[in-house]
């Protein structure tokens, strides 16, 4: 899901129809589609320059469009299975995960694109088939990022553009979706096996027993207003999880 708050609307990547709906965000009412993405995964829109960005990890690309009338304005070419993103609003770059398993290599590939110019400025290598959800600080240069083929979340420095640490996730297994309490210097990484492992940014370790939560979470969100940890679960019969932090 990604949200365009100032233009009233709400994306959603849909796998298998190879397309992006759009709603209204406060009706629900559907808008159209976006179609031709071959497997439609991460949205983000830039407000102010109304662009939408869409990776397509079947054709291995970022795609960016007009956000008032929904052409292609280009692609920025990566490796297969372009994924999870994350962005730095201060530099207005966009960090995609790709490559890996599906490009039948045993690294992966965190890649930098300015969103400005829609053009790639850097890789940065990831030793592990496979990348997942990923935050990053506003206060500091790191990027945290999951790494479930190690077992591992990766620190990346975004300056450097070099992992700068990795913190082995003991308590859980498949870490796929991430969430960041900067303030309280907490990094919460929800894992398939069905927990919550909690880590301390300032050492990268583990001071919290896990949250147990439902098998198979996909994503994970935390509400700094309210200081709310919620976690989509689809194994089970599909379930939200929620803890007051």
């Amino acid at each position: 899901l990604a949200a365009d708050v100032a233009g009233n609307r709400l994306f959603v990547a849909a796998e298998s129809a190879h397309e992006a709906l759009v709603f209204n965000l406060r009706t629900g009412e559907y808008l159209r589609s976006i179609t031709g993405i071959g497997i439609p995964h991460a949205i983000f829109v830039r407000e102010d320059l109304d662009r939408i960005y869409i990776t397509d990890g079947g054709a291995g690309e970022v795609r960016i469009y007009d956000g008032k009338n929904y052409k292609l304005l280009g692609t920025v070419k990566l490796k297969v299975d372009a994924d999870s993103i994350g962005y730095d609003p201060s530099t207005h770059e966009l960090y995609v995960a790709n490559g890996g398993g599906d490009a039948n290599e045993t690294f992966s590939m965190l890649s930098v694109v300015d969103t400005t110019a829609g053009t790639k400025v850097a890789d940065i290598r990831i030793d592990g088939r496979t990348l997942e959800a990923m935050t990053l600080e506003k206060d500091s240069p790191l990027l945290y990022v999951n790494n479930p083929a190690k077992g591992e979340v990766d620190v990346v420095n975004r300056k450097t553009r070099a992992v700068v640490a990795k913190w082995p996730v003991k308590t859980c297994e498949r870490n796929v979706a991430m969430a960041l309490e900067e303030p309280a210097h907490r990094l919460f990484v929800a894992c398939r096996s069905g927990a919550i492992a909690i880590f301390d940014t300032k050492t990268g370790k583990q001071g919290m027993p896990p949250l147990p939560i439902p098998r198979g979470v996909d994503d994970l969100i935390f509400d700094p207003a309210s200081k709310r940890l919620s976690a989509s679960c689809g194994a089970e019969g599909g379930a939200i999880a929620g803890y007051q932090m």
